[in-house]
Order: structure tokens, then C-alpha cells, then sequence
């Protein structure tokens, strides 16, 4: 993808910030809603290709699902849907970088909203994040040890 959790971070503090901000903390409703709806316009010209996801299981790989958006939920099962995405991106918009309290309180919480919006472009019900990266599907394709 060309947008992913630090470029798009960057996107919401040009397009709804002040020059200058350097954290989008705290995100407040009203961006946060925008920023999902940045996260929709960008998902759809990324993703034309894949069309409608309905019904399949989708698994998160790498560290914005596994690390950012599952560690903000605190279980276990880190299992996400659209409805507790968009609950979390709402409760977690008033925070500051400090009561964020994470080593990535700047992209935190646009990641969820970024998520969220290539999630509802894609018609995606949930996603299930796995502590993988993208390393490992490279390791077991075939084609990469010939």
C-alpha cells in the first residue's frame, strides 16, 4: 500500500491540523470521523481491485493490527469488527499522546480510523489479527527458494 499507518498520520495533520502540529492528539469526534472518511476515499483507489470481502475471514499481519489496534483493545482475543473499531476510534479520540500512554500514541488512534475506513470500503465484518509479519509469508513461498 502506498498509505499505511505513518504516511496516513501525516495525511490527517495536513488535511485537518494547523502547519506545524506534530501529533494528532487528541484526534477529538469530529476528526476522527474525517479521518475515517480519508481512510474511505484513499481505500477505494488502493483497493479497486479486490472489489467486495463480505463474508471471507480476513486476517490482520503486522504490528498496526496485532500491536497497535489489538493492544488498544486489552484481550486476549484481539478479534475486531466494525462496530467495536468505530467504538474504540470514538472513546480513544479524546485522549492525548500522554494518556495514550503507548510508544506509538501518534499513530494509535489513526490507526484505527485508517482501518476502519478499509474496512468499510472492502465490506470486511472483522478482522482477526495474527503476531506475524510479512517476513513469514515470504519464508514459505516456494518461489522465493528457487
Amino acid at each position: 500500500l502506498k498509505t499505511a499507518s505513518v504516511p496516513f498520520k501525516n495525511l490527517v495533520l495536513k488535511e485537518l491540523y494547523p502547519d506545524g502540529t506534530k501529533t494528532p492528539n487528541p484526534l477529538t469526534e469530529e476528526r476522527a470521523l474525517r479521518s475515517m472518511d480519508l481512510a474511505r476515499f484513499i481505500s477505494k483507489q488502493e483497493f479497486s481491485r479486490f472489489g467486495n470481502l463480505k463474508g471471507y475471514q480476513v486476517i490482520g499481519v503486522g504490528g498496526v493490527h496485532y500491536y497497535s489496534i489489538g493492544g488498544q483493545f486489552k484481550k486476549t482475543n484481539r478479534i475486531y469488527n466494525q462496530s467495536t473499531l468505530l467504538s474504540k476510534l470514538l472513546e480513544r479520540s479524546k485522549l492525548s499522546d500522554k494518556e495514550i500512554d503507548s510508544k506509538y500514541a501518534v499513530t494509535d488512534v489513526t490507526n484505527l480510523a485508517l482501518v476502519l475506513g478499509f474496512m468499510q470500503t472492502l465490506k470486511v465484518d472483522q478482522v482477526r489479527p495474527l503476531k506475524i509479519n510479512m517476513a513469514h509469508g515470504l519464508l514459505i513461498n516456494k518461489d522465493f527458494w528457487n
